[in-house]
Order: structure tokens, then C-alpha cells, then sequence
């Protein structure tokens, strides 16, 4: 008959305790992923795992084309915002001093460039006048009145003032 040392019998039962330590976390581990695994899979339609992740996939791959067009878009919207008006303030006075109400005009109506134009109205008794002067990235190629002056600088002013 064989006869074990003490200390051998002590080594066998601490590898076995081991052992045992090691099966326990692997089981345990093992329950984890399981759990893990049939929650995942309550979301795969077909009950294929990698059949779920092709699917997931192509919706990604068309959101981010989805993306890619709202983009495009959005940034033809925003041209067209940046085209269009604005900036604009309207300024009333009298033209002539023996007329009052405030009848005459000037009208600015500028892009996000300061692009536009300043349209004027001038009342007399017998006759109104309109003027039109083209404003490009803020200079005029005409000279302007005090009043197409005040429209021109109260529709920037008024721009940044929404802005704020």
C-alpha cells in the first residue's frame, strides 16, 4: 500500500479546493453570459444571433444615409435662408416741409450679406416719387439720403438685436 504524507494530503486537498474555486467562478461566469445571451437574443427576430446583427447593421448603414440626405437639406435650406430677407426697418418723414403725417418713406430690406435694396417713397401734393437703390454686401453704388442712411443702419441693427 502506498502511504501519503501529511503534507501531500494537505497539497491534494488545497489544489482540489482550487479546483473546485475555479469550477464555481466558471460556473458562475458562465450563468452571466447565459443571461446576458438570452437577453440579447429576445431581440432577435429571426432567433439568429448573426442574422440580428446584419439587420442592425443595414438599419444603421440606412439612418447614416438618411443622415447624410437631411444634411444635404438642410444645408440648401439654409442657403435659401441666408438668400432671402433678413435684415429690413422702415423710417416715415416728411419730405417737404409743408407737408406732415410722415407720408414719405424709405424701406430697407437687406439678405444675411447685407445684400438688397432701399426702396423710397417720396409724397408731394402732386406727385410721389419711388426710388429703388441696390445695396450689395453693404455699399451702394447711389448716393444715399439721411433717411435711406437711417433705414440701412436700423435693419442692421435690428438684425443683430433679434440675434440676441
Amino acid at each position: 500500500m502506498i502511504s501519503i504524507s501529511q503534507a501531500a494530503l494537505e497539497i491534494i486537498v488545497l489544489v482540489c479546493a482550487l479546483l473546485i474555486a475555479v469550477l464555481i467562478a466558471c460556473l458562475v461566469m458562465s450563468i452571466r453570459n447565459t443571461i446576458k445571451l438570452k437577453r440579447i437574443m429576445q431581440n432577435c427576430p429571426s432567433g439568429k444571433l448573426d442574422e440580428t446583427i446584419a439587420l442592425y447593421y443595414n438599419m444603421v448603414s440606412d439612418l447614416a444615409d438618411e443622415i447624410d440626405k437631411k444634411t444635404e437639406q438642410f444645408e440648401q435650406i439654409e442657403k435659401m435662408v441666408r438668400a432671402g430677407v433678413q435684415k429690413f426697418a422702415v423710417v416715415h418723414y416728411d419730405a417737404f416741409n409743408d407737408i406732415t403725417n410722415n407720408l414719405s418713406f424709405s424701406i430697407a430690406l437687406l439678405d444675411a450679406e447685407d445684400t438688397g435694396f432701399i426702396l423710397t417713397s417720396i409724397y408731394g401734393r402732386t406727385h410721389s416719387n419711388l426710388y429703388i437703390k441696390s445695396i450689395l454686401k453693404g455699399k451702394s453704388n447711389s448716393t444715399m439720403s439721411d433717411e435711406e442712411i437711417e433705414a440701412f443702419e436700423r435693419a442692421l441693427r435690428s438684425y443683430d438685436n433679434k440675434l440676441k
